[in-house]
């Protein structure tokens, strides 16, 4: 297990649908391990799939170079209601995960990243919606992926001065 995190409340109301049919952005770079969470919230990375952010209904491959070690204060949450979308190394596609597929039955939650102040997010957790799917609380729902050991997210600094550098 590497780390854990739940939202903390859920707002009822009609959610913002997802893309259909999502167009993946190729991009080059080392490609981040894709990170999701267990029905019990435990975030773990998931081999064989690469994590991918979303931009609008541009979804693009997260790859190290385009991503930042992750801001320190930052925080991890699970999105309940949700299947990541994530990169299949294997097949080279883009798929919605309902369960994880090394241990079948057992469901997949999409991992998002709420950022220190300083930080802008340039890409959003890649996710599909249940049907009826919980509105989120308003967070910054940024992606997130493991590289060489550590956590990184798809920011860029914008004010040094907040986070102290």
């Amino acid at each position: 297990m590497i780390a854990k995190r739940k939202t903390q409340k859920i707002i009822t109301g009609k959610p913002v649908r997802s893309p259909k049919a999502p167009r993946l952005q190729q991009t080059s770079g080392s490609l981040l391990t894709a990170v999701v969470a267990g029905a019990s919230g435990e975030i773990f990375e998931l081999e064989g799939y690469a994590a991918v952010g979303m931009d609008g209904q541009r979804m693009e491959l997260l790859t190290a170079d385009q991503t930042q070690q992750l801001p320190h204060g930052s925080e991890l949450m699970f999105l309940p209601d949700r299947m990541p979308i994530l990169h299949n190394l294997s097949t080279g596609k883009l798929e919605a995960l309902r369960e994880n597929p090394y241990q079948p039955g057992s469901p997949l939650f999409p991992v998002a990243v709420f950022n220190s102040p300083g930080y802008v997010v340039t890409h959003n957790c890649a996710y599909q919606e249940a049907l009826k799917a919980r509105m989120l609380p308003l967070f910054s729902y940024g992606a997130v992926g493991w590289h060489r050991g550590q956590f990184r997210s798809a920011v860029i600094l914008v004010d040094g001065r907040i986070c102290g550098l």
